[in-house]
């Protein structure tokens, strides 16, 4: 209504301002004296009549007033202004959003931005200055006081054991911080109903209805209980070998034939595995029961977004949501069988793949992840994040393999450095972090012609050093994985 006021005076005044020299200044100004001169004139004409204006805009003022406190009703009755801490008995409210007061728009007992007061009274948006906002709503998305914390591991960071919240940017204003010790977590059915919720804060909302359990992840838990061991191969870099590392491993670790293994290529937007297990164009086959993975050897099957696309050239550009649909349909579709071991051959970074991955074997028993770096200085420092991603979402490492840690000529057979490592490379790291170095391989040409053709690397060229390291790192692991 103040501001209502004003633009209609400023625009009433405009109006009026005639030539200097008119004999009436202010117009028909209801404060007008006679003798047509204006006490409020300032200037040559009344644009700006400061007497005129005050009165309009302590009318406005005063309407405001009484159409507030008109409001005002004893406590109990249902004026959605009364008792409000922000009406004032001088002015307008404070609280006014679009001409009306937000308390008085559909009430503050449904909105899902509400944290203690008004959300709209806090710049307008409703989630501004929320101490439970977390990229969006909180209390929009899903119901979740987790939802978007960037401190959330799969499930809510307090319910995976000990105390992940020590380092979370929102501990302070976290309400799952403040759970009691011992807490059963928001994704167990006896949450809020256990011993250690007596006296939680968060216990109604734990026994609230507003908890959403994704009902997958119970299928995809049932489904990985035939598989012994998942172990992810991890770099925080991209062209360091990882999938050359991953279809190596397969291939090794396979040459034992009671040993049955899968590789599952969760690089959505650039999948490789296809054409380094040389089934690139083969097709995969639905039946009621789920997918089949193409099988390369009697006992290694492999699933990769690449058997799906109509063309190898075509591009798959999707944003996160999309990239998540598909792993959990390789989780929770896709017909694994009896496996002794299942690899996942990721793409570079801690992005949406692996949180998605880490989140959908939440309860599975993932045995840990394998870390690949060059010698350089450049990708150790990516790989340090990676080794940061593991340690916050509680997963293992089981060691770091240093890849094209010299050059191997294909005829002297002999090895030279081409990669110098700064700082001692990947063998001073795991010795820094306390946890096993599994070898260093060298860069032998030959390893890109057994990709391009889809052969094993071993079995091509055995007497090349690049495939003693990998029998040698492949021992390693059958041996930290009970797998002999």
């Amino acid at each position: 209504m103040m501001a209502a006021a004003a633009a209609s005076d400023s625009a009433e005044n405009q109006s009026e301002v005639k030539p200097e020299g008119q004999s009436s200044p202010c117009g028909g100004c209801p404060r007008k004296q006679s003798g047509g001169s204006c006490p409020g004139k300032q200037g040559g004409g009344c644009g700006g009549c400061c007497k005129r204006r005050a009165a309009m805009m302590a009318a406005a003022a005063a309407s405001d007033n009484a159409e507030n406190q008109s409001e005002v009703k004893p406590e109990g009755q249902s004026s959605p202004c009364g008792g409000c801490p922000r009406k004032q008995s001088g002015g307008g409210c404070p609280g006014r959003q679009g001409g009306g007061c937000c308390k008085k728009q559909g009430g503050c007992s449904g909105c899902p931005g509400k944290q203690g007061g008004c959300c709209r009274n806090q710049g307008g948006s409703p989630c501004a200055n929320c101490p439970g906002k977390q990229g969006g709503c909180c209390r929009s998305q899903g119901g979740s006081p987790c939802a978007n914390c960037p401190g959330k591991q799969g499930g809510c960071c307090r319910s995976q054991g000990g105390s992940p919240c020590a380092n979370c940017p929102n501990r302070n204003f976290c309400p799952s911080a403040s759970a009691n010790a011992g807490c059963p977590g928001i994704d167990s059915e006896n949450r809020g109903m256990a011993s250690a919720c007596e006296g939680c804060p968060n216990r109604a909302f734990c026994m609230s209805n507003k908890i959403v359990v994704d009902p997958d992840l119970d299928i995809i838990k049932k489904k990985m209980e035939t598989i012994k061991h998942k172990v992810l191969i991890l770099s925080g870099k991209g062209g360091v070998g990882k999938s050359t590392l991953s279809s190596q491993l397969a291939y090794t670790i396979g040459r034992d034939e009671d040993i049955q293994i899968g590789l599952c290529d969760v690089d959505i937007t650039g999948p490789s595995q296809p054409i380094i297990m040389g089934a690139e164009n083969e097709p995969v086959h639905q039946s009621n029961t789920g997918i089949t993975p193409v099988y390369v050897q009697d006992n290694l099957a492999v699933m990769s977004i690449g058997f799906l696309l109509e063309k190898q050239d075509e591009s798959v550009i999707w944003r996160g949501p999309k990239k998540n649909g598909l792993i959990k349909h390789f989780l929770k579709d896709v017909e694994w069988g009896d496996l002794d071991l299942l690899l996942f051959d990721t793409p570079p970074g801690t992005s949406d793949e692996h949180l998605s991955i880490v989140q959908y074997l939440k309860g599975c028993d993932i045995d840990g992840a394998i870390l690949i770096s060059t010698p350089q200085e450049i990708s150790i420092q990516d790989v340090r994040k990676e080794i940061n991603f593991c340690k916050k979402v509680n997963m293992p490492i089981l060691g770091i393999v240093e890849n094209m840690s010299g050059f191997v000529c294909p005829s002297c057979k002999g090895e030279s450095i081409i990669f110098p490592a700064t700082n001692g490379g990947v063998k001073a790291l795991c010795e820094e972090i306390n946890v096993p170095f599994l070898g260093a391989i060298p860069l032998d040409p030959r390893i890109v012609n057994s990709c391009d053709v889809g052969e094993p690397f071993v079995d091509s060229y055995p007497e090349s050093p690049a495939s003693k390291r990998y029998i040698e790192i492949s021992k390693k692991i059958k041996e930290m994985l009970n797998l002999n």
